[in-house]
C-alpha cells in the first residue's frame, strides 16, 4: 500500500514539473518572438529616411499604410511623387502592412513594433509580428486612434500585456516609484512619418471602465485641460506642465488590484 502511494506521489510530481517545464518553455518561446521584429531593423537608425522608388508594388505598400492611418501625406496627390519616409517602419510595414510604428522606453526592455489594425481591435492581443500565434502578442494601438499624420487624434491609447516574464509593458508599473520615473521621462515613438519623443506626466492605477479611454480627441480646451488635470492629479508626484493642444500618448497594460485593473503611463509630445 505504502509502495503504491509512494509510486502515485512520484507521479503526480513528475506531471507538476512536466507541466512547469512546458510553461516555461511557452514563455521562452514567446520571449523569442517578441524580439524578432528587431532583427529586421537593428541596423537602422530611428530617425534615418528612405526614398521609394515609384515602383508599383511600393506604391501600393504606401497606399495601404496611407489609408490605414488616415490619409496623411506620404503620397503627393499632384504630382504622384513619394515623400521620403522613415525608413525604419517603412521596412517594418514591407514585412507586416498592420504595422505603423515602434516604441521604445530608453533602458528598459520596452522596445518594440506598435500595430494597428482599426476593423479588429484584438487581432495582436496574442499574435506575433510575424502572424503567429504568441501569448504575450504585440503594442497595438486603440481601433479608435489615428497613430500618426494629417488626421492624428489628440491622444493615441497604446495596449501591451503585463508579462511575468518581464516582457511587453510589465515594467510599465515601475512608473509608480519618482525615481524610475526621474530616470526614465522621455520615451520615443517612431512612424512613418519620423520619429517624436514624448515626456511622461502622468502614471497611475486605474481600471478599464476608467473614461480616460474615451478621450481620443479634445472637444475643446476645457475637456482637454480637464482631462490633463485629472490625470495628474491621480499621479502621486509632480510632473511636468501640458499645454493646451499639445499631442499626447496613453500606455495601457493590465494590473490585478482590482477587478480588469490597469496601469496606465501618459506622456506629451515634446
Amino acid at each position: 500500500m505504502r509502495k503504491k502511494s509512494r509510486i502515485i506521489i512520484l507521479i503526480i510530481l513528475l506531471l507538476m514539473l512536466i507541466v512547469d517545464v512546458s510553461i516555461l518553455l511557452i514563455y521562452y518561446l514567446d520571449h523569442k518572438q517578441t524580439k524578432k521584429p528587431v532583427e529586421i531593423v537593428e541596423d537602422v537608425a530611428e530617425d534615418q529616411t528612405t526614398e521609394i522608388n515609384t515602383d508599383s508594388s511600393q506604391l501600393h505598400q504606401l497606399d495601404q499604410l496611407n489609408s490605414l492611418i488616415g490619409g496623411t501625406s506620404i503620397i503627393d496627390e499632384d504630382t504622384e511623387k513619394v515623400f521620403r519616409v522613415n525608413k525604419k517602419i517603412y521596412e517594418l510595414n514591407t514585412q507586416n502592412s498592420d504595422c505603423v510604428g515602434w516604441l521604445t522606453i530608453p533602458d528598459t526592455v520596452i522596445d518594440y513594433p506598435v500595430m494597428f489594425t482599426p476593423t479588429d481591435a484584438q487581432e495582436y492581443s496574442h499574435k506575433s509580428f510575424d502572424g503567429n500565434y504568441s501569448f504575450a502578442g504585440c503594442l497595438f494601438v486603440d481601433k479608435f486612434c489615428i497613430p500618426c499624420g494629417e488626421n492624428r487624434t489628440t491622444n493615441v491609447i497604446i495596449y501591451g500585456h503585463n508579462m511575468r516574464t518581464g516582457d511587453m509593458f510589465h515594467s510599465l508599473l515601475n512608473y509608480e516609484d519618482k525615481s524610475f520615473y526621474d530616470n526614465h521621462k522621455i520615451i520615443s515613438l517612431t512612424t512613418i512619418t519620423g520619429k517624436e519623443d514624448y515626456e511622461v506626466f502622468a502614471a497611475f492605477r486605474t481600471d478599464a471602465s476608467d473614461s480616460l479611454y474615451g478621450f481620443i480627441d479634445a472637444k475643446d480646451e476645457l475637456s482637454y485641460d480637464s482631462f490633463i488635470s485629472k490625470c495628474k492629479s491621480a499621479t502621486s508626484y509632480s510632473t511636468c506642465d501640458v499645454a493646451y493642444g499639445t499631442d499626447i500618448i496613453t500606455l495601457s497594460t493590465c494590473c490585478y488590484h482590482v477587478n480588469n485593473g490597469r496601469f496606465v503611463v501618459l506622456a506629451k509630445k515634446i
